[in-house]
């Protein structure tokens, strides 16, 4: 026993209604998580919390299993150099807080254009879902 073709078109566009919502969903999880992260960042810099993290960072002490797995002088210049980096990095906080502000709004608009590519794709696979479930365009008779 099979389904008339117009239930089945009708089942095939539900399913593909239902990715779109997911991968809409999707996207837009993705985008709130970049932008709560960019709206923490941009926080941090503003408030000044991220300049005493390389003295935290200095002043950690080694565990001492990871001695057993890591040379305990490569594990010190390593720390030396993550330290050195931030240190450096701190002329650039002001400028880097600006970058995070702008980043914020660029995230959503890179969310619309994305939903915009994905209600497209949609739309398209719709109407091809359409114009196969009518029997495709007439065929062409050989003479």
């Amino acid at each position: 026993m099979s389904a008339d073709p117009h239930s089945r078109r009708r089942l095939l566009s539900l399913a593909l209604w239902a990715v779109f919502a997911v991968g809409a969903l999707l996207w837009t999880l993705g985008a709130l998580a970049t932008s709560a992260f960019l709206h923490w960042s941009a926080g941090l810099l503003a408030a000044g919390d991220a300049v005493p993290l390389s003295q935290s960072l200095a002043s950690m002490p080694i565990p001492a299993w990871l001695t057993y797995w890591v040379d305990v002088q490569a594990l010190h210049a390593t720390l030396d150099g993550i330290v050195w980096t931030l240190e450096s990095a701190q002329r650039s906080l002001p400028w880097l807080a600006t970058v995070l502000r702008w980043l914020q709004p660029l995230t959503w608009v890179l969310w619309a254009l994305g939903v915009a590519v994905i209600l497209l794709a949609a739309l398209g696979t719709q109407m091809l879902v359409r114009r196969l479930g009518r029997g495709g365009p007439p065929a062409v008779a050989r003479a």
